[in-house]
């Protein structure tokens, strides 16, 4: 939970908890969702966005620290462990003096040193220049989201602008489709996802 609790004030947000272990979790600029003790998320439907933040890094942190706890710890670091290990590279978790935790992805040399890491306090960066280093995914066919919302942008609006008069129905249902997908990214969805009573 300090993990978690730590995250959520990184991304600019207020945590508290109430009587019953529930956390009430303010936005940066306004909104609120609950997330009760059992890890739903509750919250109007005007803090969507909000609740997409707080379900994406509850996720994240389970997966991380669930890792971690199961992981042998390193020979000379017993704050270091290591997560994965695949082609000659590692993603290796540390616990850090002011127990917070961050990432490292180290390519083994011969022998099996470890040589040259890249540093990360975003779990999600570390896995995917994990992947890449590893060859499991080639780096060059990556998008940033960054790049996802101007593929999605141009996109949309050639459909607004084209308004079918080069695009025959196919091409225009491939180009909705891919759009979808790039939302689906870009915004995924809640899941055990619940709206607070309006009273709330």
């Amino acid at each position: 939970m300090k993990e978690f609790i730590r995250r959520i004030e990184v991304d600019g947000s207020k945590i508290q908890f109430d009587a019953n272990g529930a956390a009430l979790i303010s936005g940066e600029n306004t909104g609120a969702v609950k997330m009760a003790k059992n890890g739903d998320i509750i919250y109007h439907r005007s803090d969507e966005r909000l609740a997409q933040r707080v379900c994406e890094l509850r996720d994240e942190v389970n997966e991380y620290m669930r890792a971690y706890q199961t992981a042998v710890p390193d020979e000379k670091d017993s704050n270091t462990r290591t997560l994965l290990v695949y082609n000659n590279c590692e993603l290796a978790a540390r616990r850090m003096p002011n127990e917070s935790i961050d990432f490292v992805t180290w390519r083994h040399g011969i022998g099996g040193e470890r040589e040259v890491g890249n540093y990360y306090d975003d779990y999600a960066a570390a896995k995917q220049d994990f992947a890449a280093r590893a060859g499991l995914i080639d780096r060059e066919r990556l998008f940033s989201e960054k790049e996802l919302a101007v593929i999605r942008s141009s996109l949309s609006e050639y459909l607004t602008l084209d308004a079918g008069e080069r695009l025959d129905g196919s091409n225009e249902a491939a180009i909705k489709i891919v759009v979808d997908k790039i939302d689906r990214v870009i915004e995924p969805e809640i899941n055990n996802e619940q709206e607070m009573e309006p009273e709330l």
